[in-house]
């Protein structure tokens, strides 16, 4: 649970600095997930709204019936996040590397 907690609170800083990149900003978890769905970064059929639904209920942990839920859907997220990463990297060459940033600096 606290990994994909982690995992979550560093996609959406990803995503955050990925759309102030582009001049956007994301005020709520809710609005980066849907410009990343704007983009078309994550699948038609994700379900990005149960995944942020089942953060907010970890910080503060349910019952065990609870957790089981969330933890039985951790694989599914595990997938979401990796896709919509790869997405990230084709569309805008994200992170950069040095090499990258001393380019544009010159």
């Amino acid at each position: 649970m606290q990994r994909f907690g982690l995992t979550y609170e560093v996609t959406l800083k990803v995503i955050r600095a990925f759309a102030e990149k582009q001049g956007e900003t994301c005020s709520t978890d809710e609005a980066c997930f849907q410009w990343v769905k704007e983009k078309e970064w994550l699948g038609k059929d994700v379900d990005w709204n149960a995944m942020t639904a089942n953060y907010q209920k970890i910080q503060s942990p349910p019952g065990d019936e609870g957790m089981n839920k969330i933890y039985d859907g951790l694989k599914e997220y595990y997938a979401l996040l990796s896709s919509l990463s790869e997405s990230m990297k084709l569309a805008g060459n994200y992170p950069p590397n040095e090499t990258t940033s001393l380019k544009k600096d010159n």
